[in-house]
């Protein structure tokens, strides 16, 4: 019988904690705040939640932050104790909020008056809540015009404690949507002000802490850090690499050759026999494909990887169309064997460029990995 443990997919994504550990010490440097809530949802960002959240618990940082409830569930199955904000929490899952002592993050009023009712039939203790507000990107949170209703609403309990308020900026990341991120400042700490004299003589809801400050917003307005920064994709070494910040990448997605043939001139391969080339060519088959996370639009020369380690190593070009569980690249003139490992992207080919090469964000390629694929 073969060991689950021998039984493995080849094709593995490696989360490294020690330099997500020197990530969030850098950044914390560099901007000169401790404030930091550390988001992990998507599975954190597809690595490796638990073991990310457990690391990112022991530096300490303020919260750690989920889409939804579930995620903050398993998080506590898996003995996570830190503060855990949730930014979209439904309604049917308010007891579990209480059960799994999750904080829960108002995004309306129906969804804040919900909450009310539901709280007044079973809980009396103070609760923290979070309150989202919409500066700009016209999403989740309450408007602007709606910012007297929610303190009406909450000035008539004397159980709720107002843990944060906070916004998302919809551009920080782009230099051309500057006018637009710089208004949504203005929106915000206009909101931020009104609310704190709305809520005077209310210690339990006026002293609550700000953050608007994505991980390509820390970037770009350092001067907008206000109480705490929001850190995601960041501690991965991404995003914030393309400053001088001394990140490092802290996930590799990594596989091996699985064969090595040779194909004639003037002859296209994989689906559709495309990418011919004029001079016959020794390409080398890896165990990987769109099924497994790697984008299906880097086929026919637009994708790279690296193979072998040490001085040997050398990137190599994406041919042919990528498959479902395979790709094919180029290592003509290479002394390549199956079994070699290749690099899809980590040290030597960043998660950035495998993005803009795919035609997308990071975010999107990391968050795509499938769970066949073995964390590391």
């Amino acid at each position: 019988m073969v060991k689950n443990d021998d039984a493995r997919h080849v094709t593995s994504l490696t989360l490294d904690l020690k330099k997500v550990s020197h990530n969030l010490k850098r950044i914390r440097t560099t901007v000169g705040s401790d404030g930091v809530i550390a988001v992990v949802k998507g599975f954190g960002y597809g690595t490796n939640a638990p073991a990310l959240s457990k690391r990112l618990e022991r530096e300490e940082v303020d919260y750690l932050a989920v889409a939804y409830v579930d995620e903050g569930v398993r998080l506590r199955e898996d003995g996570i104790s830190a503060r855990i904000l949730v930014m979209n929490p439904d309604s049917m899952t308010f007891e579990a909020l209480k059960k799994y002592h999750l904080e829960p993050t108002m995004v309306s009023l129906a969804q804040l008056r919900t909450y009310m009712n539901w709280r007044s039939f079973s809980e009396s203790t103070p609760q923290r809540i979070h309150l989202n507000f919409d500066s700009g990107m016209h999403r989740l949170g309450f408007k602007e015009e709606e910012l007297n209703d929610v303190i009406d609403i909450l000035r008539l309990t004397e159980n709720i404690e107002v843990a944060t308020v906070y916004t998302h900026l919809a551009g920080a990341e782009s230099s051309s949507l500057d006018h637009s991120t710089l208004k949504q400042f203005e929106r915000y700490d206009t909101i931020c002000t009104q609310l704190r004299a709305g809520f005077k003589g209310s210690p339990l809801l006026e002293s609550f802490k700000t953050h608007a400050l994505n991980s390509s917003g820390v970037a770009r307005f350092p001067n907008h850090k206000y109480d705490f920064v929001r850190l995601g994709i960041a501690l991965l070494g991404s995003e914030l690499s393309q400053n001088d910040w001394g990140l490092e990448p802290a996930v590799s997605f990594n596989t091996v050759v699985s064969q090595v043939i040779n194909v004639p001139k003037n002859e296209g391969l994989s689906y559709g026999f495309t990418d011919a080339s004029t001079q016959s060519r020794t390409i080398a088959w890896i165990p990987v494909g769109y099924a497994d996370g790697y984008p299906r639009s880097l086929s026919n020369g637009i994708g790279r990887v690296c193979v072998g380690k040490g001085p040997e190593r050398f990137m190599a070009k994406v041919v042919g169309r990528i498959c479902m569980d395979l790709t094919a690249i180029d290592v003509t003139d290479r002394n390549v064997r199956p079994g070699d490992p290749v690099e899809l992207f980590g040290e030597e080919v960043s998660l950035n460029e495998v993005a803009a090469k795919a035609g997308t964000i990071a975010y999107e390629i990391i968050s795509n990995i499938h769970q066949r694929v073995v964390r590391k």
